[in-house]
């Protein structure tokens, strides 16, 4: 059966989003007639845990024929369960058959989202992974201290994923995450403004809150530039790889990038270290405050590309 023949047959399934294959097949370590074949299975909000029950039978025989094997395994993923283990598998599988490439699309930003907030779940899943299915850590950098340049996987060394059904760019949602950026550093701006005028500490507060929503949205746009225009991230992708992968697709340029990956620092810091706090919160309002309250941001589009600008206005 052919891919296309593949992906026709699914769509006549109601609800499915995406299958993703993951495991051992493919590799060294499936073993035939003893090993299944595994299959994670996206379905859209509205399917339950019970409904998934009959759409296991309709899918299995489509799989069955397409790899001419008989033993394979499914795993439902109900769309919300951006915290289950197999929704990462899913998103990082190299064989992927996309059915609704819209909801494919959140589905990707929803669970990478989830992993970057919570970094050690994401080692803990890798680890696990690689104990269920060889036996054992066959990537070391996973036991290497955060600090050490091996615990991150290099950009140039990536492959891309055979991916069977290409996402078109979603044009409409990416300038959504521009929009919400946008306002919210204009927010950023007023809140400065406010609190010079003021010294209020809710208003103080605000401007701490407004420039994490700001990186949030800054990540996201990042990511969503790289997805639309069919590079591939990866769950191990921190906030300052997707900002530096961006880059290198030529969403926007070096001194952008440098504004963007100190913002986003500066965030970290303030989010994760707790005992530092007062340090952070003024290193923040000195950014906000020589930079980010001078700078404009907007898109330039063309046919084929979009680029994110900006303008350093002058300092009264």
């Amino acid at each position: 059966m052919e891919d296309g023949i593949l992906i026709d047959k699914l769509k006549q399934i109601k609800g499915i989003v995406a299958i993703s294959q993951f495991g051992s097949y493919g590799t060294e370590f499936w073993v035939k007639d003893r090993s299944d074949i595994d299959i994670a299975v996206i379905v859209i909000s509205e399917i339950s845990y019970m409904d998934t029950l009959s759409k296991e039978d309709d899918i299995l025989p489509i799989l069955e024929e397409y790899y001419n094997y008989n033993k394979i395994h499914l795993t439902f993923i109900l769309f919300k369960e951006f915290d289950n283990k197999y929704a990462k598998l899913a998103i990082d599988s190299r064989e992927q058959f996309i059915i609704n490439e819209e909801l494919w699309f959140d589905f990707q930003h929803y669970v990478l989202k989830y992993l970057r907030n919570n970094e050690v779940l994401q080692k803990t899943l890798n680890i696990d992974e690689q104990y269920s299915y060889f036996g054992g850590i066959i990537d070391e950098s996973l036991l290497c201290n955060e600090g050490n340049p091996t615990h991150m996987r290099s950009l140039d060394k990536f492959e891309e994923p055979n991916i069977k059904f290409g996402l078109s760019l979603k044009k409409e949602k990416f300038l959504d995450k521009y929009k919400s950026a946008n306002q919210t550093m204009e927010d950023l701006k007023y809140a400065l403004n406010k609190y010079r005028k003021d010294n209020d500490r809710i208003t103080r507060r605000a401007i701490f809150a407004y420039f994490q929503d700001f990186c949030e949205f800054v990540v996201d746009m990042c990511e969503s530039y790289i997805i639309v225009n069919n590079g591939k991230v990866d769950s191990t992708f921190s906030a300052m790889k997707l900002i530096e992968k961006s880059h290198e697709m030529g969403f926007f340029d070096e001194i952008l990038k440098d504004y963007l990956s100190i913002s986003v620092k500066l965030r970290n810091r303030y989010t994760h270290d707790y005992y530092k706090r007062e340090s952070s919160e003024k290193q923040i309002e000195e950014f906000c405050y020589s930079k980010i309250l001078y700078l404009d941001i907007f898109l330039e589009s063309s046919k084929d590309n979009v680029i994110l600008k900006y303008k350093e206005n002058v300092q009264n």
